[in-house]
């Protein structure tokens, strides 16, 4: 035989609780009471129910609440959570924010592409800078920097000095420089020569041209370190030669088979 009881409970200050939660209480054959479950005396929860009503505000639940309060509250908070905290999907987002950046790019596991569309992979990346490393080894000890003006170069063979690169040219000129001259006994040419200067040594190039009162029989160099050109018209009074890296003293002979003043005209690059 089985009732359905309402409980009641009352405190140590005689206050009297109806629950609202009903409990079927089942009598055996021999009169003991036994509730569902099985054994006497054991309550089985299973088989409780709880009326309960959603809560206005989420709340966290706390220890010692009534169940219906419970209840109320997680009720709320399944309510408000919404599609995407279910479906886990970007699409699912309400005022979704606009992605920006690699979002926006497909994405290329090659380097054949040169569409503004894709990006490419981490892979392809790390073998450049593979190929870009390798070849810094292959430049024969050369390194790169800036020397104190600012100016970037090259430093070689772990030097410390920084080379500038060449930028514009830079140059500079003279005209009108008188040469001396020297006659030699038993030579019947005149040698009218140019002494290089410290001017002429920090430039990289040194053209000069020589005007002599006689014609020009030969040019000669002494001194000079870079390798040179050198010409003249025969028969003329003029003459012209181009030395790379001049040095400091290096000398430049114009021999003419005649007397009178000489003059060099120069230009000095770098």
């Amino acid at each position: 035989m089985s009732t359905v009881n309402n409980m009641q409970i009352q405190d140590d200050e005689g206050n009297v609780f109806h629950p609202e939660t009903s409990i079927e209480q089942i009598v055996g054959e021999n009169g003991t009471q036994v509730f569902p479950g099985g054994k006497p005396g054991n309550m089985e929860s299973s088989d409780m129910t709880t009326a309960f009503t959603e809560s206005k505000m989420r709340e966290n639940i706390k220890s010692g609440e009534k169940h219906r309060v419970l209840f109320g509250k997680i009720q709320k908070f399944f309510t408000d959570l919404k599609t995407v905290a279910f479906s886990g999907k970007y699409g699912d987002l309400s005022e979704r924010p606009t992605l920006g950046g690699a979002a926006g790019y497909k994405v290329a596991d090659n380097d054949t592409t040169n569409s503004s569309e894709f990006l490419s992979t981490a892979r392809v990346a790390y073998e450049h800078g593979q190929e870009i490393d390798a070849l810094s080894r292959d430049l024969g000890g050369l390194s790169f920097g800036q020397d104190a003006d600012g100016n970037w170069g090259y430093k070689a063979g772990g030097a410390d000095t920084v080379t500038p690169f060449k930028g514009d040219p830079d140059f500079d000129y003279e005209h009108g420089i008188s040469i001396p001259y020297v006659v030699a006994a038993g030579n019947p040419n005149v040698l009218h020569y140019y002494t290089m200067t410290a001017e002429d040594a920090a430039y990289s190039y040194l053209a000069l041209f020589a005007v002599t009162a006689g014609s020009v029989v030969s040019i000669e160099l002494s001194g000079v370190s870079g390798p040179s050109i050198v010409c003249n018209k025969p028969g003329g009074s003029y003459s012209f030669a181009l030395i790379a890296n001049p040095v400091l003293n290096g000398k430049v002979n114009f021999r003419h088979g005649g007397t009178g003043d000489g003059h060099v005209y120069k230009l000095m690059i770098k």
